[in-house]
């Protein structure tokens, strides 16, 4: 299948078992040999398992129907405590940027039976916190079990919005767990209870994979004065400086995909890498039409935090020292937010723009000899020209 019809979407649970190339330097310490065989291991059976199952549903393909609608759930809260504009740490910032919205995508047999659920929200799914070390699917996982034992036979998934700067509140304990997920699957049976939108039109899906340039790299110094400090992070400083004593390069840049994925003009959904901050989403739905998009975050990679601009003047853990946990030495450039946003507007058709955007598209400049010229993307436009026809004999031809 090509690669932008299939989106892998995590639920980013913090009570998960650790993935191999995904965090690694995540405890600031080196696994212990054993530790590491079972990480090996699970990952390996975690690949065939995910392999299997869209085996499986490209085997048990059956005609359906596809209809969605968009409601609220109120427990994401920013974490991001800022004063007197610098980030101090985390906790609730009242008035901080959270994004509420609940997608949801509802799929019926051919008879019209309800057969699987799609919803998305954008917060952290760390209801258990950092001192829970045991597997559990927080209440994104509790969420799906809520929805598929009220709604017998269907099958409900769970994806995450932009919600890096995003915590669950209340949390700290399984109450809070099955609170938070009992108020997202009731939002869920008011929706599937309604009449959604039907999405007659196919798929048209995209994917592209843009480079995210990091800051200049620090110079040896740096690293040498972080392993003197004795921080958390003299782990990974000595690290960086193994791999610069043994000639290897140092990473300039992350691979970044970004899919698209629209039916008609009905509905685009649109699937960012990594920990993708709220303000990618909120400025998303103002230049794309909000009543029509859906956007999800943590989907077919895991390259690092994605911070939006304002927050390089702000700094704090999204920014900045989050990732050296993803083993970059640097943080990402700052013209990403620019980068990102400009690609998923370019992979979207013009009906989806909003006002604001299609304002600010350059107006058509009429060119010599074009019979007419219209933009398509910002950075696409179309003429059209006349030509003189060719004519030759087919005798001279043949």
């Amino acid at each position: 299948m090509p690669e932008s019809k299939i989106a892998l979407c995590a639920t980013h649970t913090h009570s998960g078992p650790h993935l191999k190339k995904v965090l690694d330097p995540i405890f600031m310490a080196d696994f212990p040999p054993d530790h590491w065989q079972a990480i090996e291991a699970y990952s390996e059976k975690l690949t065939e398992d995910v392999i299997s199952v869209c085996r499986q549903a490209i085997n048990n393909r059956s005609p359906g129907l596809l209809s969605w609608g968009q409601g609220k759930v109120g427990f994401a809260r920013n974490r991001r405590v800022i004063e007197n504009g610098k980030w101090t740490g985390f906790g609730v910032q009242p008035d901080g940027a959270v994004d509420h919205s609940l997608p949801v995508l509802k799929v019926s047999d051919h008879e019209g039976n309800q057969i699987a659920v799609l919803a998305s929200y954008a917060c952290h799914c760390t209801t258990l916190g950092g001192s829970f070390n045991q597997v559990h699917g927080d209440w994104a996982g509790a969420a799906q079990r809520i929805i598929e034992e009220e709604n017998s036979g269907i099958t409900a998934m769970i994806a995450i919005g932009c919600g890096a700067d995003a915590n669950p509140f209340p949390r700290g304990n399984f109450e809070n767990v099955i609170e938070n997920a009992t108020q997202l699957a009731r939002e869920v049976d008011r929706l599937l209870a309604q009449d959604l939108k039907p999405l007659k039109r196919a798929t048209t899906t995209q994917i592209d994979h843009i480079e995210l340039p990091l800051d200049p790299l620090p110079e040896r110094s740096f690293w040498e004065t972080e392993i003197a400090s004795e921080s958390r992070t003299a782990y990974y400083a000595r690290k960086i400086l193994e791999r610069m004593d043994a000639g290897e390069a140092l990473p300039r840049s992350i691979e970044y995909p970004i899919q698209t994925w629209t039916f008609g003009d009905d509905l685009a959904i649109v699937f960012l890498a990594g920990e993708v901050v709220v303000d990618y989403a909120l400025k998303i739905k103002e230049r794309i039409d909000a009543n029509r998009v859906w956007v999800n975050a943590y989907a077919n990679a895991s390259p690092s935090y994605i911070p939006s601009r304002k927050m390089y003047d702000e700094g704090g853990y999204e920014v900045d020292r989050s990732m050296y946990y993803y083993d970059k030495p640097v943080r990402l450039g700052p013209d990403t937010e620019d980068l990102v946003l400009d690609e998923v507007i370019q992979q979207l058709p013009r009906s989806y723009y909003s006002e604001t955007t299609l304002r600010a598209l350059p107006a058509p400049i009429a060119k010599e000899n074009a019979l007419s010229t219209f933009q398509v993307h910002p950075d696409l436009e179309i003429e059209m020209v006349a030509s003189e026809p060719l004519i030759a004999d087919p005798i001279d031809i043949a």
